[in-house]
C-alpha cells in the first residue's frame, strides 16, 4: 500500500506555509492531507502557525499568545513570501478543519510551550480535532499524554528525531505506554529495521520531512505509513 501523503505546512514550497493558499494548493497537487502547526493566541484561540514569534512570517516581533486572536487575524502572513500571495491571514484552528473536509487527511502538531499553556492548548484543540477526524502530533509527550487522557479515541502520534538508540528505545517506550497510534520520525533516522520494529508494535510509521523522490520511494519500498513533505508533487500517486 503506498504511503499516506501529507503536505507540511501545506504546499510550503510554492505557498506562504500554514495558510489557505498553501492548503488548497496541497490538494490540487494530490496529496492526501495536510500537516499544520497550532500554538494559542493570548486569549485562548488556537492559531495555525509554526513559530511562536510573528517576526519570520509577519515582521512582528511579539509571540501569539501575546496577542488575541482580533488583532492576529489583521497580519498578513502571505507578503514575505511573494506578493501576490499578500493579504493571506492567519488561520483558527476550526478554519484549517473546515478546509480539508471530507477526504483530506490534517495532522495538527501542538506546540509545547509551558505545562499550563500546553494543557490549555490540549483541551481547546482536542473536541476540535475529534469532530473533524484529524490526526494528533507533538514532539511533547506530556501533550500526547494528555490528548489520550482529553479523547482516548484520538488518533496521537509522538513526533521524534532519535540520534541514537537510547533515544529511539525512550521514543517507543513512550507510545507503547500512552498507547499511541505512531510515531512520526526525521526520516533521516529511519531504516528498514526500524519500521519493521514499528508495525511489529502495532505503531504507525511516519517520516518527515521528505523532499527528495528517490528518499520517498526509498521509504515507501520499506513499508512507511505516512510521508510528510514540502514538495507533494514529488511523490507518485
Amino acid at each position: 500500500m503506498a504511503p499516506i501523503i501529507l503536505a507540511h505546512r501545506g504546499a510550503s514550497t510554492l505557498a506562504p506555509e500554514n495558510t489557505a493558499a498553501a492548503f488548497a494548493l496541497a490538494r490540487t497537487m494530490g496529496a492526501d492531507g495536510f500537516e499544520c502547526d497550532v500554538h494559542l493566541s493570548l486569549d485562548g484561540v488556537p492559531v495555525v502557525t509554526h513559530d511562536r514569534n510573528l517576526k519570520r512570517l509577519a515582521g512582528l516581533n511579539r509571540r501569539v499568545d501575546s496577542l488575541p486572536w482580533r488583532e492576529l487575524r489583521e497580519l498578513d502572513v502571505g507578503g514575505w513570501f511573494a506578493p501576490r500571495f499578500s493579504g493571506q491571514r492567519l488561520l483558527r484552528l476550526q478554519d484549517a478543519l473546515k478546509l480539508a473536509g471530507r477526504g483530506f487527511r490534517p495532522l495538527v502538531e501542538l506546540k509545547q510551550t509551558t505545562p499550563r499553556r500546553d494543557l490549555a492548548l490540549v483541551r481547546t484543540c482536542a473536541p476540535l480535532l475529534a469532530r473533524a477526524g484529524a490526526w494528533a502530533c507533538s514532539f511533547s509527550v506530556r501533550i500526547c499524554a494528555a490528548l489520550r487522557q482529553c479523547r482516548p479515541r484520538l488518533h496521537v502520534q509522538l513526533v521524534v528525531s532519535p540520534e541514537n538508540e537510547s533515544r529511539w528505545l525512550w521514543a517507543l517506550e513512550a507510545a507503547c505506554r500512552l498507547g499511541l497510534q505512531g510515531l512520526a520520525v526525521d526520516f533521516r533516522q529511519l531504516t528498514r529495521q526500524r519500521v519493521e520494529r514499528l508495525h511489529q508494535l502495532g505503531l504507525r510509521a511516519g517520516a518527515w520531512t521528505v523532499n527528495r523522490q528517490a528518499d520517498y520511494v526509498r521509504l515507501a519500498r520499506w513499508g512507511v505509513d505516512v510521508i510528510e513533505t514540502d514538495h507533494p508533487g514529488l511523490c507518485p500517486p
